[in-house]
């Protein structure tokens, strides 16, 4: 088994923030975030989950609104809609 496998199966997956068993604020697969002990995410991490995110609101914003788009948005009404759904997130989007 690979080492990040070996990670995944040790320390499990869990998608909200909890404490770890040193009283850690942690998320993910151990990831420390907690501020007292100094630790959080490097921009260069926050950059490549905005990339992530990002790509992930323009794909439900296509399903969307596609044909749309093609229609009667340009580049920056697009750009538009896609930070708005970033702000608002897919559920609130939709309602």
């Amino acid at each position: 088994m690979k080492i990040k496998e070996q990670i995944k199966v040790a320390e499990g997956f869990r998608p909200y923030p909890y404490r770890d068993q040193n009283g850690y604020l942690t998320i993910g697969y151990g990831f420390n975030v907690d501020p007292s002990s100094g630790a959080g995410l490097s921009e260069e991490e926050a950059d490549m989950i905005l990339d992530m995110r990002l790509a992930e609101v323009d794909r439900w914003m296509t399903r969307k609104f596609g044909r749309l788009r093609k229609l009667f948005m340009g580049r920056r009404r697009w750009n538009a809609l896609v930070k708005l759904g970033y702000w608002l997130g897919e559920p609130t989007f939709n309602e």
